[in-house]
């Protein structure tokens, strides 16, 4: 079992470990080759957050007991901040 830590209250080298691992995040630091198609209503998928410091911010992550980022779960619990709204 897992605990969830928010990623603000991760120290700067599980933070930089957060930021390699989950690469499919849509950032204004970080923009994945899937936000460059259009979504089937044929408009571009709106930025999820304002940046990596907000994604960490509005993102809980799994934690070992020993202190480092879990491989199971391999997900994170993001709450998108939608800067530029969702439409």
């Amino acid at each position: 079992m897992v605990d969830y830590v928010n990623g603000a209250k991760l120290p700067p080298a599980l933070q930089r470990d957060a930021r390699a691992r989950y690469v499919h995040r849509f950032t204004g630091d970080n923009r994945p080759s899937w936000t460059r198609e259009l979504r089937p209503c044929g408009r571009s998928y709106p930025l999820q957050f304002q940046n990596d410091s907000d994604w960490l911010a509005n993102t809980d992550f799994p934690i070992t007991k020993a202190g480092a980022l879990a491989n199971r779960p391999n997900h994170c619990q993001s709450r998108p901040t939608w800067p530029n709204g969702r439409a």
